[in-house]
């Protein structure tokens, strides 16, 4: 009798250890393929550098400026502002909110350098491109 338990019980760890390291190597298989990916995303860089230019149209209005989500402008602006920025995205939007009527205007980034001059018409926001190629 006692050696049927031992070899129950000698059974029982061999498959508890197998399960173990299998689950170990599905572990490790995933935390590779995980961290393989992530590598590739960063290597793109871009050389692209945009002036982003506050208007007069929207002068003394209190506004917020993000690109995606980073946080540019923060305030009312009493002369026309320039944020030189470098893209950082292969697709970009800059989100223009008027806090007095939370009103918030989408104004997609061009694909090349150049120079972004926003104003206000109303409550929302309009953008004009000027690339630097052109000039």
């Amino acid at each position: 009798m006692r050696n049927r338990t031992s070899r129950a019980n000698q059974n029982f760890m061999f498959g508890s250890f197998l399960f173990m390291g299998a689950l170990l190597l599905i572990i490790f298989m995933f935390l590779m393929w995980a961290f393989k990916i992530y590598k590739h995303k960063d290597d793109q860089k871009y050389s692209d550098c945009y002036e982003i230019v506050i208007g007069n149209s929207a002068l003394n209005a209190p506004l917020q400026l993000y690109i995606n989500d980073s946080l540019l402008f923060n305030g009312t602006p009493a002369s026309p502002i320039t944020l030189s920025i470098e893209r950082f995205s292969e697709n970009s939007t800059i989100l223009a909110i008027d806090v007095k009527s939370d009103e918030v205007t989408l104004l997609p980034m061009p694909p090349t350098s150049g120079t972004v001059t926003i104003e206000k018409e109303g409550s929302i926001f309009t953008s004009t491109f000027i690339s630097k190629t052109n000039k």
